[in-house]
Order: structure tokens, then sequence, then C-alpha cells
């Protein structure tokens, strides 16, 4: 396990591990620039190595009495074999890439001594891509399978057809036994498509959690201003009506008895500013409460109602009424002298 410093040189000291290497890397050659460097090197190096050994088997002892046709004729056959087995992986798409590369390495592997390192890594390579890619790999084949609604189909096909391209290898190597190039493709291709596939159903579950954890919290947002908003209009509908009725009796009464003295007429004055006092604070955290709750759903419009809000647009909050309490409340307060 490497450690790492972040934040410059007073940085805090966290541990590299495996994956985040493995994914930094990762990251790195599927860069296209990367990618494409990476494919031009080995598209001439197995250019290189097949001339290599058109030079070499042509000029064998008892090649013939023409070794300069026969080493032309071997370039000819190894350069174009070395092409298909690198050049795929810079134009053609998964599928195509890894069934090109892979038939033109069993075919140098059938006829001729050994494969170039080139070639091989290429077949390797695109094995690993088409398991990488899945669906995607095949959406330029059959007609676009993997965007016409058979993802899923499409990418167990791809899954199985990757591993099956080492089919060729195994024959090959249970063939010429011995042969350590056939040994060491049968055993890495498949591992590379195995590889692939891992990786590919990595990034598939990390994003089927990630949306399930975005779907979870909208859900949870969403039952919260629902609450919210039940509150709220339980609070509108009986809490604030009661208030208004307080404040509205407390005025009726200071008024509408007769002989009342001054204390008692005092009281009810007080009872009555409390009322108006709770209903200012009912305001309040009635606006708290729909604050969130207004997008997820409107709020009681109906006229009339017990606490309805009226005057929003001048005071922002409005004034809870019961049936127009709050204004006879207000009234006769301002009658009083």
């Amino acid at each position: 396990m490497r450690v790492s410093r972040q934040g410059g040189r007073g940085g805090v000291l966290r541990p590299a591990t495996i994956d985040g290497m493995t994914e930094r890397w990762l990251t790195l050659l599927r860069a296209p620039r990367a990618a494409r460097i990476a494919g031009v090197l080995l598209v001439l190096a197995g250019f290189g190595q097949a001339l290599g050994q058109a030079v070499t088997l042509g000029s064998a002892p008892g090649t013939g009495s023409n070794p300069a046709l026969l080493t032309f004729l071997y370039a000819v056959g190894l350069c174009v074999l070395a092409l298909l087995s690198t050049v795929p992986l810079l134009i053609m798409r998964p599928l195509w890439c890894a069934v090109l590369t892979v038939c033109a390495t069993v075919v140098v592997l059938a006829w001729f001594p050994a494969p170039t390192v080139a070639g091989a890594v290429g077949a390797v390579c695109a094995v690993w891509r088409l398991g990488a890619a899945g669906a995607s790999g095949a959406s330029g084949a059959s007609g676009g399978l993997g965007r016409r609604g058979g993802g899923g189909l499409a990418g167990v096909v791809v899954e199985y057809l990757a591993v099956g391209l080492a089919v060729p290898f195994l024959v090959l190597a249970l063939v010429r036994r011995g042969d350590v190039a056939c040994v060491l493709l049968a055993w890495a291709v498949p591992a590379a498509a195995a590889t692939g596939i891992t990786l590919r159903a990595g990034r598939a579950a990390r994003t089927y959690t990630e949306a399930g954890e975005a779907l979870a919290d909208t859900l949870v947002a969403h039952t919260a201003r629902g609450e919210r908003a039940r509150i709220a209009r339980e609070l509108h509908d009986v809490v604030a009506h009661h208030i208004s009725m307080i404040a509205v009796l407390a005025e009726t009464g200071r008024l509408a008895t007769p002989g009342l003295p001054e204390a008692g007429a005092r009281r009810f004055g007080e009872i009555g500013d409390t009322a108006r006092a709770g209903l200012t604070e009912m305001r309040r955290l009635l606006g708290v409460l729909r604050e969130d709750a207004t997008a997820a759903e409107p709020g009681p419009a109906a006229d009339g109602q017990p606490g309805q809000r009226v005057g929003a647009g001048a005071g922002g909050t409005g004034a809870p009424t019961a049936g127009g309490g709050a204004a006879a409340a207000g009234g006769p307060r301002r009658g009083r002298g």
C-alpha cells in the first residue's frame, strides 16, 4: 500500500489503495490521446517484428533456391496479419475489432511458428475491450441490437462471445502441445475477457447504487415536504381557527356585557391581545412549514376557510381570520379609546 500526499506540502497523508491506483491507471489509458498513441506504437511494433520474422524465415537454411522471393512472400503475409491484429484497435468497434484481431492471431499461430508480440497483445486488449464495453460494443452490429431495446440480451451475448473467443487458442494449445505462445494466449484471452466483464459489472453496480441513493434521497425529501404540508394544513384548519375565535369572543364579551367593570374589560382586552399575538406567531410558523411544501403540493386555496391567509401580496405572510374574525377583533379595539 502506497501513501499519497494531498493538499500541497502541508497536506494530509492518505493511503493510496490498490483499487484507487488501478482506477487512475485505467482512466489514463482510456484517455483518447493516450489510447491512440499506444495503438500507433503497437501497430509499428507489430509491423517491424513481422518484417524481422519474414527475414528470419526467408533466409533460414533449406528454404529453397530463391530466398528473396520467399522472404517477400513471408513479409507480405506476416505484415498483413500483423496489421489486421493491431490496426482494428484504432478504427473499429469493440465487437468487430475483437473478432478480427483474434482471427488474425489464430491464423498466424496456425501457419507460422509464432505470432508477433504486438499481435498477441492486440488480441488480448481487443477481447478485454469487448468485455468491458458490453452491449455498447455490439451497438454497431446486428442492426444496432444494443440500442434498440435488446441491451440486456446483447450484453449477455457479448459476454459469451468475449469468453468464447478464447476457444481457438485452447484448441491450438491442445493440438500444438509445448507451444508457449498458444498456452499463454489460451490463458490470457479468457482472463482479459473476465477482467473486462468484471470492470463493466462494477461500473454498472456503482451506477445503480448511486441512482438508488439519489431516488431514496428524493423520496425522503418529498415525504418530509408532504409531512410539513400536512402539519401546516392541520394548524391552518384547527389551531388558527380557534385562536381567531378566542380573539373574537374576547372583544365581543367586552363590548356586549352590560355593566362590565373596568378590570373585567381590561382582562378581556388582554385575552384578545394575547390571541392576536398567538395568531402572529402562527402566521410565522405556517410560513416556515409551507416554505418547502409549496413546491410539492399547493396549499389550501378555498376562500372563507377559518384561518385563511389574506393580504399575502402586501405583507408577505398575511393575517389568518375566522370569517372576518380578525377584522372584527381589530375594529372594536380601535373604538376602545
